[in-house]
């Protein structure tokens, strides 16, 4: 029986951080990026391999096999001792996963034996999310934790699966933030990294996470030079609107409009 996996459909819900093909563009803000993985049909998964990503949520047990007495007809079980008829069905993993209670007589023993199977691609709700290694999740759920390289910085990558009522599907979403360097549209710059901003006047320094400043992730922070906008630079030094330098000891440069 073919399952359903997650296919890699990439939906950027910030306009922070694009990828394309191979390469990498980065745009003017700093921060988080969205990836959304639907579910679409792919060959050769099985769906007796699907399982629930934490066992204390699972109803049942589908590796288990319950042998029918003798002239007696079979029963299934779940993990508290309930007793179910051949073809009832039980809701599993938080009402992601439906199974069967299924018969089957074993000729080599001559006995009927009962066990739990999800029997069709219906009995995965599509409200929930496939991860590669066939574990479900439900809505709302975070899979995972790990960490990234994106040029000389890293990047912490939250996995979480949440229902998108447009698609009507559990989308798979893995956010990225930054732990080590700030993004502008110049790029990556490191901690304690500072760049002018002639717009504003201005010196931004890159900060690391503050948790009583609330923020989560490193961050700008701007001190002003001047009292004005529209400032000028050259060779690190910030110059005013109608102000002026002497450049190579020669040529009197001034300041208009930045």
């Amino acid at each position: 029986i073919t399952g359903r996996l997650p296919s890699v459909m990439f939906v950027f819900l910030t306009d922070r951080i694009f990828f394309f093909a191979d390469q990498m563009k980065i745009a003017r803000c700093f921060g988080i990026f969205v990836i959304a993985t639907t579910i679409s049909s792919v060959e050769n998964y099985q769906l007796k391999d699907i399982g629930c990503h934490d066992v204390m949520e699972e109803a049942v047990d589908p590796g288990k096999w319950f042998v029918a007495p003798g002239g007696m007809s079979g029963r299934c079980f779940d993990k508290h001792g309930m007793e179910y008829q051949e073809n009832d069905t039980i809701r599993s993993c938080c009402g992601c996963l439906t199974f069967h209670c299924v018969g089957n007589f074993e000729p080599t023993t001559h006995r009927s034996e009962y066990f739990w199977s999800a029997s069709s691609e219906s009995d995965v709700d599509q409200r929930c999310c496939l991860s590669c290694e066939g574990k479900v999740f439900p809505e709302g759920t975070e899979m995972g934790v790990s960490a990234t390289e994106v040029g000389n910085c890293t990047t912490e990558v939250t996995t979480t699966c949440l229902y998108n009522p447009a698609t009507g599907q559990g989308e798979i979403t893995e956010d990225h933030s930054l732990k080590d360097c700030c993004l502008d549209s110049g790029g990556l710059h490191h901690i304690a990294t500072e760049v002018m901003d002639p717009a504003t006047c201005s010196v931004r320094e890159c900060k690391g996470t503050s948790e009583h400043r609330g923020h989560s992730n490193p961050f700008w922070t701007a001190t002003r030079t001047f009292p004005d906008c529209n400032c000028c630079h050259l060779d690190g030094t910030m110059i005013p609107p109608g102000g002026w330098i002497l450049y190579n000891n020669k040529l009197n440069l001034t300041c208009c409009e930045g």
